[in-house]
C-alpha cells in the first residue's frame, strides 16, 4: 500500500468515520502498511503502539521499549476488542484467527523435517499429505478452538494469464490472481472444494467470504497490470456469486467481508464501505495482516505474550492459509494454550465486546452489548461507542428506529447540536409509543389499549446526555416497557 493511498484512506476517515452504522469496520492486528518499512518510532512511539510491535525491521526499537518498561493496554489497541477480564492471571481470553485464501486442497508434505528445503515435522504426528484447510482443521480440533475462514469461490476462469517471476507481487499472475497457485486453480476455492467448505462449517467454524473470482474491488497501485472490478454492481455480483454459492452447499451465509488486495475505491467512485452497507456486512480490513509471513507471524505472538500475557485478548489475527507451517503453526498454538487463551470465531468475538473503546470495567459495558445483541444499531462505522461523547439527535433517532429495520447509515452533521436529557426523553417517548404500538398488533392485542396501559409519558430522564449514560437508561427502559427481554 502506498503512502499516497495510505492518506487518501486515513482522509476518508476522518470525514466519515465518525457515523452511526449498522455494519462496521473491524480491524485486523499484524503488520503495517508497506509505508511504513522507513518510518522512525516518533517520540511517543506511536507507530510501534498502534501496530503491535509486528514489523520486523522495528524489532529493535520493539525490544528497547520492552526493556523500557513500556506496555500499551489492550483498549489502546487498534482492532483489539475489550473482552470482560478480572485481575487474575489464569483468567479465560480470547482470540480470533482468520484464515484467508480458503479452501485449499494444496498439498502439505509431512515429514521428519530437519534439514534445509525439507518440510517440517508435525508435533501431531500426522504420517500422510494433507489439503493444507483440512490440516488447520485437524489442528483446531486438536487444541480445541475455532475460527473464522476467509473463502472465495474459483479462479479457474481467470485465463489467459501469464504468471510472473518466482516470490514477486505477480507471480500468481500478470492480470488476474490464481489460487492456490499459477495453473493448479482447481485444488482451491468453494467451487471445486465444496467438501472442505463443507468441513469448515460442519466443525463449528466460521466464515468470511472475498470475491468470487478472488479480483480486487478497485485499482491496485501495487499490481498495475492486474485487473479490477469496473465499479460497484459488478464487485456486489462477485461478492453476492460466492454468498449464493456457499449457501448452496452449506445453507450458510455470512456477514464478513475481507476484500482482496485491501481497502480499495471503485472505479466509479465508491468504496467498500459502501459496498459492505449495500451488503449488510461488517468489513474485516486486511491492510494489517501477516500474509504468509509465518515465522512473522509466529514471532509476534511469542514477543506480544512475553511482553503481556493478556496482550492478545480480543484480537482479530489473519494469517494466509495457503500453506501453512506445521511447527508454526502447532507451537503458536501450544503458546496460546500456555496463556489461557480460547480460540474463538470473529462472530463470537462479537457476541463478546462489540466496541473497542469501551472498557469492560465501565458501568455501561454489559448495557451497551445487550442492546447491540439486541439488534439496536449504537456504535460507529469505526467500531467505537464513544461512551463520553454526548449524543446527537440524528444518532438517537438512529439508535431507536434501527431495532429489527435495515436503515442506512447517518453521516456526521456538525449542525446537530447534542441533546439535553429531557430532549431525549421527548424523542424517546414518540419512538416507545410506536414500538408498543407494533407490539400490539404484532401480538393481536388493542394497540389503543395497549399505548393507554403503558403510559409512555412515565419515561424518566437520563442522567446525562453522554452515549454510555442514554444506552444504561435505554436498555433499563426498554426492560421496564416489556420491548426487550432482561439482561440474563
Amino acid at each position: 500500500m502506498r503512502l499516497t493511498d495510505w492518506m487518501n484512506e486515513r482522509k476518508y476517515r476522518r470525514t466519515y468515520g465518525f457515523e452511526s452504522a449498522r455494519y462496521r469496520e473491524l480491524r485486523l492486528v499484524g503488520k503495517p502498511p508497506s509505508s511504513y518499512v522507513n518510518r522512525k518510532v516518533t517520540e511517543n512511539n506511536r507507530y510501534i503502539y498502534d501496530y503491535e510491535f509486528s514489523r520486523a525491521d522495528n524489532i529493535k526499537a520493539r525490544n528497547k521499549l520492552l526493556r523500557e518498561g513500556k506496555r500499551v493496554s489492550a483498549a489502546e489497541k487498534k482492532g483489539v476488542f475489550v473482552v470482560p477480564k478480572t485481575d487474575n492471571p489464569n483468567e479465560q481470553k480470547y482470540l480470533s484467527l482468520v484464515f484467508t485464501e480458503c479452501p485449499s486442497a494444496a498439498k502439505i508434505k509431512l515429514s521428519d523435517g530437519g534439514g534445509k528445503g525439507r518440510a517440517s515435522k508435525s508435533v501431531l504426528n500426522l504420517q500422510k499429505p494433507l489439503a493444507a484447510t483440512d490440516y488447520i482443521l485437524q489442528v483446531l480440533e486438536h487444541y480445541g478452538g475455532t475460527a473464522t475462514f476467509a473463502v472465495y469461490g474459483s479462479t479457474e476462469d481467470n485465463y489467459p494469464d501469464s504468471c510472473g517471476r518466482p516470490s514477486s507481487r505477480n507471480a500468481d499472475g500478470i492480470h488476474y490472481p490464481h489460487l492456490p497457485a499459477f495453473s493448479n486453480d482447481i485444488f482451491g476455492g468453494t467451487h471445486n472444494q465444496a467438501g472442505l467448505l463443507r468441513k469448515i462449517v460442519h466443525n463449528g467454524h466460521d466464515l468470511a467470504v472475498s470475491t468470487y473470482d478472488y479480483l480486487p474491488i478497485g485499482y491496485d497501485p501495487d499490481l498495475p497490470e492486474r485487473y479490477c472490478y469496473d465499479g460497484m454492481d459488478s464487485a456486489i455480483a462477485g461478492v453476492q456469486r460466492l454468498r449464493d454459492e456457499i449457501y448452496g452447499h452449506t445453507r450458510a451465509d455470512s456477514g464478513l467481508f475481507l476484500p482482496p488486495r485491501g481497502i480499495r475505491n471503485t472505479n466509479d467512485g465508491h468504496t467498500v464501505f459502501d459496498l459492505c452497507d449495500r451488503m449488510k456486512m461488517h468489513l474485516l480490513n486486511p491492510e494489517e495482516a501477516f500474509g504468509n509471513d509465518w515465522r512473522g507471524f509466529g514471532r509476534y505472538i511469542r514477543s506480544a505474550l512475553q511482553a503481556d500475557p493478556s496482550a492478545l485478548s480480543g484480537s482479530i489475527i489473519a494469517i494466509s492459509g495457503l500453506r501453512p507451517n506445521l511447527n508454526i503453526l502447532e507451537s503458536v498454538m501450544e503458546m496460546l494454550k500456555s496463556a489461557n487463551y480460547s480460540l474463538v470465531s470473529v462472530s463470537e468475538l462479537l457476541k463478546k465486546s462489540h466496541f473497542s473503546d469501551l472498557s469492560a470495567v465501565s458501568d455501561s459495558f454489559r448495557p451497551v452489548n445487550y442492546l447491540e445483541n439486541c439488534g439496536f444499531a449504537i456504535g460507529y462505522r469505526d467500531n467505537t461507542f464513544a461512551p463520553g461523547r454526548k449524543i446527537r439527535q440524528s444518532e438517537l433517532e438512529y439508535w431507536l428506529g434501527s431495532y429489527g429495520k435495515d436503515i442506512p447509515p447517518i453521516r456526521s452533521n456538525e449542525d446537530d447540536e447534542p441533546l439535553a436529557p429531557r430532549s431525549i426523553r421527548l424523542i424517546a417517548q414518540n419512538y416507545f409509543t410506536r414500538m408498543l404500538t407494533e407490539k400490539a398488533k404484532s401480538t393481536g392485542g388493542s394497540a389503543k389499549a395497549d399505548r393507554k396501559d403503558q403510559n409512555v409519558k412515565l419515561l424518566s430522564e437520563p442522567q446525562s446526555s453522554r452515549r454510555g449514560d442514554v444506552a444504561k437508561w435505554l436498555c433499563y427502559e426498554l426492560v421496564r416497557f416489556g420491548l426487550i427481554a432482561p439482561i440474563g
